[in-house]
């Protein structure tokens, strides 16, 4: 399979609903409510751009053998739920102040051409302050926010950037941009939205190897999904007064990767 690099653009509009404005203008929204949403709204593959028919799945290539193509699958639209504002350092968020976004699925097979070459996520986040309430009113936009991710759709012959032992070579998944402290401003305070996956998926400092297949810098971050599998890769997101961290963006997220790998297993230990 040759090799192919594509950008997915993932732009997330984020809305407070029905608020002109809070109690104070300098108070601090302390609880949300809150709703997710996303589709596919364009692609292209390298015979041209696809056809959007599913909004929550995408597809492309095939096997003449298998029958399967390859597709990346939105599973869970839309999520809704609360969420407190994080107050503190800002260099640690607690694990307790994550709550869940939308979940991707990589379908990943072994195809023929064509390959995806890119495609753009639209992913929406509306937001309703209830600590305090919102005053009833227009609703007040924030600003959008984008997220984009290179994919390396990996030959599965020869040398592989990314081993996946018996199984051939991985895909990869690298973040551009965009993972951490976006930012928006509501009623004269900035918050800052971090984007980072669940347990269960693996967002790591990727190797040199993995990094180049992409064609991105030693030190990048991202994550692989192993060939013939269904992979899900589920989302969370946190709201917080002061930005994550200080450390650069790839030493940030190797720590906050031990972290939630500490976390799951005190609460493995903790079920036996």
């Amino acid at each position: 399979m040759k090799f192919v690099k594509s950008t997915m653009a993932l732009a997330v509009a984020a809305v407070a609903l029905g608020s002109a404005s809070v109690a104070s203008a300098a108070e601090i929204v302390t609880d949300w409510d809150y709703e997710v949403s996303a589709l596919w709204s364009s692609f292209n593959t390298t015979a041209g751009p696809g056809v959007v028919s599913d909004p929550l799945k995408i597809t492309w290539g095939n096997n003449p053998q298998t029958g399967l193509t390859s597709s990346l699958e939105i599973v869970d639209s839309p999520v809704t739920g609360s969420i407190e504002t994080y107050i503190g350092n800002g260099f640690m968020i607690p694990d307790a102040s994550f709550q869940p976004a939308v979940t991707l699925q990589h379908n990943n097979f072994p195809i023929l051409p064509p390959l995806l070459t890119d495609a753009v996520l639209e992913a929406t986040l509306m937001l309703t302050p209830t600590a305090p309430a919102a005053v009833a009113g227009p609703g007040f936009p924030l600003p959008s926010i984008s997220y984009n991710i290179g994919f390396a759709e990996t030959p599965n012959f020869g040398t592989c950037a990314s081993e996946s032992g018996d199984n051939p070579c991985n895909d990869i998944f690298v973040q551009l941009s965009g993972v951490l402290n976006q930012s928006f401003d509501y009623m004269d305070q900035t918050y800052f939205v971090n984007i980072l996956p669940a347990e269960g998926a693996s967002l790591n400092v990727l190797t040199p190897a993995e990094c180049a297949a992409a064609s991105q810098p030693a030190g990048c971050i991202g994550f692989v999904t192993p060939e013939g599998e269904e992979t899900p890769l589920p989302f969370r997101f946190a709201i917080s007064t002061r930005p994550l961290g200080e450390a650069p963006e790839p030493a940030l997220l190797a720590l906050m990767g031990i972290g939630f790998a500490g976390a799951a297993a005190a609460r493995r230990r903790k079920k036996a």
